[in-house]
C-alpha cells in the first residue's frame, strides 16, 4: 500500500495576490499542483496544511474558501501517476521558464548594444557615455541571469524536497539531475560572461 493521498482545494479572490502568494510560499514543499488551485498532499501533512489555511484565515476571515479532502485508497495507482506527473511538470516548467527568461536577456542586451553602437557611429554619444551604457547593460544582464538561475535553483529544491515527501525520489532523479546539469552550465556560462566583460 502507498502513501495516502489528500486533497486541498482552494479558491482566493485575485485581489488578494499578498494572501495567494503566502499559501504558495507555505505549501510548495509539501503539496504537488494538480491546477492552479487544487494541489495532492501527503496525508500525513493534513495538520500542517490546516494550520497554514487557518493562519491566513486569521489574517483575511472570510475571504479564502479551501478544503482539505483525503482521497479513497482505491485510487492510489491514479493518485501515485499524478503525484509524479505533476512533480516532472514542476521541473520541466522550471527549466523552460528559465530558459525563456535567459533567452529574453541576451535579445535584450543585444538590441541594447546595438542602440549603443549605433549611437557612437552617429557620434551622439561620448566613450565616456558609451562607457557607462555599457557598464550599466552588463550589469542589468548579469542581475537577469542571477534571478532567473536562482529561481530555477530554488524550484529545483522545491521539487527534491515534494519527491522525498511524496517518496518519488527514484522516479524523477533523472528530470531532476538534467535540471541540476542544465544549471550547472547556466551558472558557468554566466561567470565565463562576467570574467569577459
Amino acid at each position: 500500500m502507498g502513501m495516502p493521498y489528500g486533497l486541498l482545494t482552494y479558491d482566493i479572490p485575485i485581489t488578494q495576490r499578498t494572501i495567494y502568494m503566502k499559501l504558495r510560499k507555505s505549501i510548495r514543499r509539501m503539496a504537488i499542483p494538480l491546477n492552479f488551485s487544487a494541489y495532492l498532499i501527503p496525508w500525513g501533512a493534513r495538520d500542517t496544511v490546516k494550520s497554514i489555511l487557518n493562519q491566513l484565515h486569521s489574517l483575511k476571515p472570510n475571504v479564502i474558501a479551501s478544503n482539505v479532502i483525503k482521497f479513497d485508497d482505491s485510487e492510489q495507482d491514479a493518485l501515485d501517476i499524478a503525484a509524479e506527473k505533476g512533480l516532472r511538470l514542476i521541473l520541466s516548467n522550471a527549466c523552460k521558464a528559465m530558459n525563456e527568461k535567459l533567452q529574453k536577456s541576451e535579445l535584450e542586451y543585444k538590441k541594447a548594444f546595438q542602440a549603443i553602437e549605433d549611437a557612437k557611429v552617429s557620434k551622439k554619444m561620448d566613450q565616456a557615455e558609451v562607457d557607462g551604457l555599457i557598464k550599466f547593460i552588463d550589469g542589468t544582464k548579469e542581475s537577469q541571469v542571477d534571478k532567473a538561475i536562482k529561481t530555477a535553483r530554488r524550484i529545483l529544491d522545491d521539487a527534491t524536497a515534494l519527491a522525498v515527501t511524496f517518496n518519488l525520489t527514484k522516479q524523477i532523479d533523472y528530470a531532476a539531475l538534467e535540471m541540476q546539469k542544465m544549471l550547472d552550465y547556466q551558472i558557468k556560462m554566466a561567470d565565463v560572461a562576467a570574467l569577459s566583460s
